[in-house]
């Protein structure tokens, strides 16, 4: 993959050791966690098809036109919640285990994630700027699947919704969560998508913008901060970048990548929701005093 080193440090380590993809093609069983929910594969993959972001292909069609580089990955289903009874779930598409697709993909750029440091370093900024502030948080809905996969490498991301003896593949035609390379594209997509925002804004309607993955954290200040705000969600709606509204939210007071950020006083913390959860979490441990590895699970989420 290519390198940007005018913007991120060199990536040094890797998960896993850099490995070319097998001279035939691969398959590999749905997940458990996809097997025991049908439903919810069949009705995430028919909204992705009304999308555009996949397209079923006949098994005879796609060995004719993919040979060997045909990957068909498990499906995972992924609980999104740190509510176990929530029954919310994310489809993974596993491009490491079976068909090791990832195994042959090697990034370049290290990209890391935001930390409480960040973002008290952005607030002193901030303060140091001087004036009110207002913040405006989005999240982008499917991020990773808005940018576009070359057709000679749709093979390398194909699936089955049941049965391996299912008539046809599904392929998916854009970036995939599950695939490496995903997280890393939409990135640079973005990247351009956040210089043009400030290019058309302009000095008069500067805003501070920062983005980790599908998380946007753009903060304004002055007379015309909220026509800034403004502007900034019509400039991705322009361009076809869809935030999910229902996760939209504002103020002085706010929360984005898992810190809680007060623009008013510029100070970090930890955001009450996940304050609640800590705290009924423990107390619900105390009492038998022993954990099963299982329950620490959501803890990564």
């Amino acid at each position: 993959m290519p390198r940007t080193p005018a913007v991120v440090e060199k990536k040094r380590h890797w998960r896993w050791e850099h490995k070319a993809k097998d001279s035939a093609a691969v398959f590999a069983d749905n997940c458990s966690s996809a097997r025991e929910r049908p439903d919810l594969l069949e009705k995430q993959f028919r909204e992705d098809m009304a999308d555009g972001m996949m397209v079923t292909m006949d098994k005879e069609d796609a060995a004719k036109e993919y040979g060997s580089r045909l990957c068909v990955a498990a499906q995972g289903a992924l609980l999104k919640s740190l509510d176990p009874d929530a029954e919310d779930y994310r489809i993974v598409h596993d491009g490491t285990h079976g068909v090791e697709v990832n195994q042959a993909i090697r990034a370049r750029d290290q990209i890391r994630m935001p930390t409480h440091l960040d973002g008290a370093a952005v607030l002193q900024e901030m303060a140091a700027e001087g004036g009110t502030h207002f913040s405006l948080i989005l999240d982008v809905r499917k991020a990773h699947r808005q940018p576009p996969i070359r057709r000679c490498d749709w093979g390398h991301q194909a699936c089955l919704v049941g049965a391996g003896d299912a008539r046809l593949y599904l392929l998916d035609t854009v970036g995939t969560f599950g695939i490496t390379s995903a997280g890393y594209w939409w990135g640079r997509v973005f990247g351009a998508v956040a210089r043009l925002i400030h290019y058309l804004l302009g000095y008069d309607l500067s805003l501070w913008l920062m983005t980790y993955a599908d998380d946007l954290w753009f903060t304004a200040c002055g007379p015309r901060a909220f026509e800034a705000l403004a502007a900034a969600p019509l400039i991705l709606a322009a361009l076809g970048v869809p935030p999910a509204w229902k996760k939209a939210n504002g103020g002085i007071q706010v929360d984005w990548v898992g810190d809680w950020l007060d623009i008013g006083r510029f100070l970090v913390g930890i955001p009450a929701s996940r304050q609640v959860w800590v705290l009924r979490w423990l107390s619900g441990k105390i009492t038998p005093g022993t954990v099963l590895v299982v329950a620490l699970l959501p803890i990564g989420r």
